[in-house]
């Protein structure tokens, strides 16, 4: 298992784009859909971009999965508080494996990135205050330490001396895979990738894996149609990256539909619920999915080159 940092990850892959290929400190806030000519993109800061293809994957308050007919993803019971640690020196003795410890009300994990960084998390109960300690470094450490303060000693000394920029308090959301079900992940030359489209609860860390595998997928189908439709005009084109974008929906959503389901008993597993209803989620895991983490062994194809 490898962890790291979602910057590292995000400069990388931005790395091999052209430049001006990203557009920084905009946000959409409506889109219109055509099934006949190019969407628009109303941005907030007042102007718009039409384009032949548009993917929602702005995450849990996704604009386009709205205009899609996606509903609001539900609030989860519990919240996420993230942070890195570092140890200086000749840095920590820790094993390169996910460490879990638990309690009635929390989860708590801790992941190496390398021999000085430290990446971990905690999952407690949502209460109401959370809203008012999003925000706030200061306020998460502190809400973070009262949540462990009858943890071992070097869980909370671990958190106590975790750089304030990396803290993090959110609060989950998720589709519930019946909703997943029912409802149309495409429009025409329109769809979601990522969060946007199947926003989950972190129980199985998968979520960055998801959003990857849908990018390459999609990738692919667009790039497949492209290369044939080349010579073609206009609306043969949008009919051609249609059938592409409905072939990726077709082909991600048997894996989507097996991962919300999963995620979802699991995170039933972490809440407080009685002993034989725990006993039961647990067998149905492992009916319908096996060993633990067949999940992550998943092969979404590679991608080929467009050219």
């Amino acid at each position: 298992m490898r962890c790291m940092k979602r910057s590292d990850l995000m400069e990388t892959l931005a790395y091999e784009l052209p430049p001006g290929t990203i557009r920084f400190n905009c946000r959409a806030i409506g889109v219109e859909i055509s099934p006949s000519s190019d969407s628009i993109l109303h941005l907030d800061d007042g102007t718009t971009i039409r384009s032949r293809v548009v993917v929602g994957c702005e995450g849990v308050s996704s604009i386009i999965a709205k205009a899609l007919g996606m509903e609001a993803p539900r609030i989860d019971s519990r919240i996420g508080i993230r942070g890195l640690t570092t140890y200086a020196g000749d840095g920590h003795n820790f094993e390169n494996q996910n460490f879990l410890f638990r309690t009635d009300k929390i989860v708590f994990g801790r992941l190496p990135i390398n021999h000085n960084l430290v990446y971990w998390f905690m999952s407690p109960i949502r209460v109401p205050q959370d809203s008012d300690n999003s925000k706030d470094p200061v306020l998460i450490k502190k809400l973070a330490l009262e949540t462990i303060n009858d943890f071992p000693e070097g869980i909370i000394e671990m958190v106590k001396q975790s750089d304030p920029i990396s803290l993090s308090l959110t609060r989950f959301r998720f589709r519930p895979p019946w909703e997943l079900m029912r409802k149309s992940w495409h429009k025409g030359t329109v769809t979601l990738a990522g969060d946007a489209m199947h926003a989950m609860g972190p129980y199985l860390g998968q979520g960055c894996s998801l959003g990857l595998e849908d990018s390459i997928v999609l990738s692919r189908c667009i790039g497949s149609a492209m290369r044939k439709a080349r010579k073609e005009n206009d609306r043969q084109t949008r009919e051609a990256i249609s059938s592409a974008i409905e072939k990726y929906v077709k082909e991600r959503k048997m894996r989507v539909l097996r991962m919300s389901s999963q995620t979802y008993l699991s995170g039933l597993l972490v809440k407080p619920i009685s002993p034989v209803l725990k006993l039961a989620i647990q067998v149905v895991l492992f009916v319908l999915f096996g060993k633990q983490f067949s999940h992550a062994q998943y092969d979404c194809g590679t991608l080929l080159a467009i050219l």
